[in-house]
């Protein structure tokens, strides 16, 4: 069986709040393990003020799907990476930079994105053991949106990396979750119509019992009254 590697997202540098948003909903949809984060002091206080700011930026709720695990430095997440084996994965166009579509992943990796105006600059790319970046066909814009680029580079990593495609329902993809809420609520549905039916059918039976010992309780004398009026 072929070892499924895993994904992550180095979450860092990025300005606008709602390419952040865009970002980590990318990551949830193609089943990144993982969000890191470089901050300062207070650093769960500093979760939370950025969790504030982008969850109504197109997170669209999947803030609350990933885990989250925060640095004090750039210095403190290398050693972490190294110590787990981990690739750092640069997304930049440049010198040395190998196109997307080759796949050209190690192993289980952590995805560094640039900046939307400066890009990844020297002290991020001295992080980075290897880049990638994605073609374009046309010369009519310099780059990607940030949000858009990381879509499509998680998404060949899910593919290489042989992760397993979620079910469909109609025009949706399933929330295994939900999915399994929704299996107990038709189960309980079923309990609940079972013992429904069982109580119907004991109704009947007790109906039907009454109307038999009714027969049999009718008077002598309302029956002879009976025959003769037949006679």
């Amino acid at each position: 069986m072929q070892q499924q590697f895993e994904g992550y997202l180095l979450l860092h540098n990025i300005a606008k709040p709602k390419n952040i948003g865009t970002i980590i909903r990318n990551a949830a949809a193609f089943n990144l393990t993982k969000v890191f984060m470089i901050g300062k002091q207070g650093q769960t206080k500093k979760k939370f003020q950025i969790a504030e700011g982008f969850s109504f930026f197109g997170n669209h709720g999947t803030y609350d799907q990933m885990n989250f695990h925060l640095f004090n430095n750039l210095k403190e997440a290398k050693e972490y990476f190294v110590l787990n084996n981990i690739f750092v994965c640069g997304v930049e166009i440049g010198e040395g930079s190998q196109n997307i579509i080759t796949n050209p992943f190690k192993g289980n990796t952590v995805f560094f994105l640039g900046n939307e105006g400066t890009g990844l600059i020297p002290e991020h790319k001295a992080l980075c053991d290897h880049f990638v970046y994605i073609p374009q066909y046309t010369q009519k814009t310099a780059s990607l949106n940030v949000g858009v680029a990381s879509g499509i580079i998680f998404h060949h990593f899910a593919q290489w990396a042989g992760f397993t495609e979620q079910q469909v329902e109609g025009e949706k993809f399933l929330d295994p979750e939900k999915q399994k809420e929704e299996k107990e609520r038709k189960k309980q549905e079923m309990i609940e119509l079972g013992r429904e039916k069982k109580k119907q059918k004991i109704e009947q039976q007790q109906q039907q019992q009454q109307q038999v010992e009714q027969q049999n309780n009718i008077p002598q004398d309302k029956i002879e009254n009976e025959s003769k009026n037949i006679e």
